[in-house]
């Protein structure tokens, strides 16, 4: 893995280094009730296009790449939401390009 791809995305590009996907994990009062975590939107294609300042294969900004690990899961839903709404933007952009 290059050094800006490492620096990128760190162990979410990876999905088979330890950590990539928090996993579910039993409580610590001793129930096994899971906690669930959103996993990484990131399909292993780690470039910033100039342009937009966006990923070009996850579509998320560089501070919300950096950002993910630490990111509660209710803001990585509301992320992953708004990565729709980007993608559909930019196709509308593409399309209406000469």
């Amino acid at each position: 893995m290059s050094d800006l791809k490492s620096a990128a995305c760190g162990a979410e590009c990876d999905p088979t280094s330890p950590g990539a996907f928090d996993k579910q994990q039993s409580q610590s009062s001793g129930t096994d009730a899971p906690i669930m975590t959103v996993p990484s939107p990131c399909i292993d294609i780690c470039k910033i296009d100039g342009n937009t300042g966006l990923c070009i294969g996850c579509l998320r900004t560089r501070d919300e790449i950096r950002g993910w690990k630490n990111m509660p899961d209710e803001l990585r839903v509301q992320l992953i939401d708004e990565l729709s709404l980007r993608k559909a933007k930019l196709a509308t952009e593409k399309a209406e390009t000469p």
